[in-house]
């Protein structure tokens, strides 16, 4: 991925997606609203990759507060496990 906003912070997508400190994901979500760069219309959503406690994916649809999950048991199910969490489109293709 290119250069993300600046506001979007590690600490900030920790507490957001890890933490799942409300108040973070609030903050996520509106960022993830604006515009920035290619995406003039802000984004779709994030999706995260944490190994910590476990080989985890995260994934939050803009406007949404309930934080996907999947446990990446193997490199193999990382496909899968990634099928599951991604975002779905808040905006007509």
């Amino acid at each position: 991925m290119r250069a993300k906003p600046a506001a979007v912070t590690r600490e900030l997508v920790h507490n957001a997606m890890i933490v799942k400190n409300k108040d973070a994901i609030a903050s996520l979500n509106n960022l993830l609203k604006l515009p920035f760069d290619d995406a003039t219309d802000g984004f779709d959503g994030i999706v995260v990759y944490a190994d910590e406690p476990q080989p985890m994916l995260y994934s939050l649809t803009a406007g949404k507060k309930k934080i996907q999950h999947d446990v990446v048991a193997k490199p193999v199910h990382i496909k899968g496990a990634f099928c599951n969490v991604i975002p779905a489109p808040v905006r007509k293709p």
